[in-house]
């Protein structure tokens, strides 16, 4: 079995397990959690109790219920301020504590936020991106994956913070391990606090595979269509009793 190791550099930092990675099924957030299952709605024919008296929510899609399953959330280890103007290219930032890197070979303290200057990506950018500028946070973190594996970073799901995001991206990390964050600020002449402990971004790890690709006519390939048929998937928005089931209840 794969495993993945989060490191951490400071003692501080791992008296403190409230603030350590952890998977991200523990973190889901209350919104969600209130969604229910099926949801009743008004009958408009008393014929049609059976097929239109309910209705499935997000939480029975086969593309929502394995969100909150995949992957372990990173947080904020500390606060952080950030401000950033756009019309002075000005910035400044400002964290709550220092940590440590707490290795043997590099005994010392570290730069925990740096930038990459507008002319590194922001300025390409399309104009209705909404990212203004870039800061870099460099966490008292380490990942180790085993060998051909890598971890892929994406911001939380369903974040709806305006004023900043996390970055896309991957790592081989079974030989690049820093942990840093790209953080995509959204707004400017305004600071930004995040506080110790906000969820930061998801941290996937996976095997790299190579893959090829096929062009079929589903209509001539037999196996295809009975893979289809098991799936009971439905196009018209509903899903079968049988996804249901098998995909939601049994666990």
């Amino acid at each position: 079995m794969a495993s993945i190791y989060f490191a951490l550099t400071d003692k501080k930092l791992m008296e403190v397990p409230e603030l350590h990675p952890e998977p991200i099924i523990n973190t889901v957030p209350e919104w969600y959690k209130n969604i229910p299952n099926k949801i009743f709605k008004t009958l408009d024919n008393e014929n049609d109790f059976l097929t239109s008296s309910r209705l499935s929510t997000i939480k029975t899609c086969p593309s929502f219920v394995d969100i909150f399953k995949e992957g372990y959330v990173i947080k904020a280890p500390q606060d952080y301020l950030f401000y950033y103007d756009d019309e002075t290219d000005d910035y400044k930032w400002q964290s709550s504590m220092q940590y440590d890197t707490g290795t043997e070979l590099n005994v010392g303290r570290f730069t925990q936020v740096t930038i990459h200057s507008n002319n590194q990506m922001v300025d390409y950018l399309p104009s209705n991106s909404g990212i203004k500028f870039v800061f870099k946070i460099i966490l008292p973190i380490n990942v180790f994956t085993n060998e051909g594996y890598s971890t892929r970073i994406i911001p939380m799901p369903y974040n709806f913070d305006e004023d900043w995001s996390s970055s896309y991206g991957v790592f081989k990390t079974d030989y690049i391990h820093q942990l840093n964050i790209q953080l995509q600020i959204k707004t400017v002449k305004k600071e930004i606090l995040i506080k110790q402990g906000t969820p930061l971004c998801v941290v996937i790890p996976f095997k790299r595979e190579s893959f090829t690709h096929k062009i079929v006519d589903l209509n001539k390939d037999k196996k295809l269509l009975k893979k289809l048929n098991r799936s009971r998937v439905l196009f018209d928005g509903k899903f079968s009793k049988q996804y249901y089931i098998n995909k939601w209840h049994k666990k």
